[in-house]
């Protein structure tokens, strides 16, 4: 079985790249800088390299997550794999109060938290589904209630929860399941 995840080049994408090539299951890990620390720390410390690909990913261009798609495809082919899920973990954190923040960081944190994970959901369905699979995507306890200070990155994050909820609902009828993970602070 095959993963695709977002975000590898460091936190919750990273260690779930580890743990998941760990348990044996090829892992297409999309990285921002496959040539970066993150990544290549990554590629070096897995228990088993050969089922560990790195994948260039910037979820904010189409240009890349079709090149994404295409490699894992010609992977998935390749080693007769089948896709089994979508880890949609890519993301951006900004806080500000809404009169000091800027437009910019409105516009940044919607095109990779909310844009970016769209963007993967559609190019990977296809996919998904014909292997009746699933979607992780991963959101933030922050999605559910807000406060001073975090009002732009909250609405990023209740936008995954949304987008997810009409999504499982969509996907049900193909057997598809789709899973919304809402941690709270990660270090």
């Amino acid at each position: 079985m095959d993963f695709h995840s977002t975000g590898c080049d460091s936190g919750f994408g990273n260690g779930l790249a580890r743990k998941l090539n760990a348990l044996g299951y090829t892992v297409f890990a999309g990285c921002l800088d496959t040539n970066g620390t993150g990544a290549q720390d990554l590629q070096k410390s897995v228990s088993h390299p050969k089922a560990l690909h790195l994948v260039p990913l910037d979820v904010r261009s189409e240009e890349s997550v079709e090149g994404a798609k295409a490699r894992v495809a010609e992977g998935l082919e390749k080693h007769q794999l089948k896709f089994w899920a979508v880890v949609n973990n890519a993301g951006v954190w900004s806080s500000a109060h809404v009169e000091w923040g800027t437009m910019s960081d409105y516009v940044n944190l919607f095109d990779v938290n909310v844009f970016g994970l769209v963007r993967i959901t559609r190019a990977f369905l296809p996919l998904i589904r014909k292997n009746k699979g699933r979607v992780v995507n991963v959101a933030s306890i922050a999605g559910r209630m807000s406060g001073p200070g975090i009002g732009n990155y909250a609405m990023s994050k209740h936008a995954v929860v949304a987008f997810s909820c009409a999504l499982r609902r969509e996907m049900a009828a193909f057997d598809v399941k789709v899973s919304t993970i809402e941690p709270w602070i990660f270090k």
